[in-house]
């Protein structure tokens, strides 16, 4: 009996400092393992970010032109052969001297006709306004009359075939005078009226 016994194997005891290398080496293998995993989680690629939709572009459309106010009809001249139209036709100073026709007004106010009128120191195209010889001389309470030696007079004073000197700028020929025939006047106002000669009424 005892020899069987003698003829097993012993058994032995694990040995520890084994044991250790043996978990040394899975540490180092799992450690190892996570080494190369990790660039490849590292390195894992962004989600792509959503498209932006395209700006929005402003448009401003142009704003349309405001019509023109209508002209007044009553301030242009009038169309027709009503004199030509030149520069420096109502704001020049003009002389006109003719003959007294009629007298129409008070002392400090009126209108004067006159006929065989002429422009005597204006440019020559102001003659083509006096075809006719007739000039309406328009007298303002701020017209001086006054008679060949200066001496102030009234309008009435003044006597038809009377030859007068007047001085002054022409109206707006929308206040032209137009006869029946088509004849236009010229209308004068006066800043001063001279009586050049008084003429002689007839016995």
């Amino acid at each position: 009996m005892s020899m069987a016994t003698d003829a097993r194997t012993p058994r032995t005891n694990p040995d520890p400092d084994g044991q250790m290398k043996l978990a040394s080496l899975s540490v180092l293998a799992l450690g190892a393992g996570l080494a190369i995993a990790a660039p490849v989680i590292a390195f894992d690629p962004a989600p792509p970010l959503p498209e932006c939709p395209p700006a929005v572009q402003t448009v401003t459309a142009p704003c349309p032109e405001a019509p023109a106010p209508p002209q007044d009809e009553t301030t242009k001249p009038p169309k027709g052969d009503d004199g030509p139209k030149f520069p420096g036709l109502l704001t020049r100073i003009l002389v006109a001297e003719g003959d007294v026709v009629e007298v129409d007004g008070g002392p400090r106010r009126g209108t004067l006709l006159l006929a065989d009128t002429e422009f005597p120191r204006a440019p020559k195209r102001f003659a083509t306004l006096l075809d006719s010889g007739d000039l309406s001389v328009r007298v303002t309470a701020r017209t001086r009359v006054v008679d060949e030696d200066g001496e102030r007079i009234g309008l009435d004073e003044i006597e038809p075939d009377d030859a007068v000197r007047v001085r002054g700028k022409l109206a707006p020929q929308v206040k032209w005078i137009e006869g029946d025939d088509g004849t236009v006047t010229p209308v004068l106002v006066a800043k001063r009226v001279v009586v050049l000669d008084v003429g002689t009424e007839d016995e």
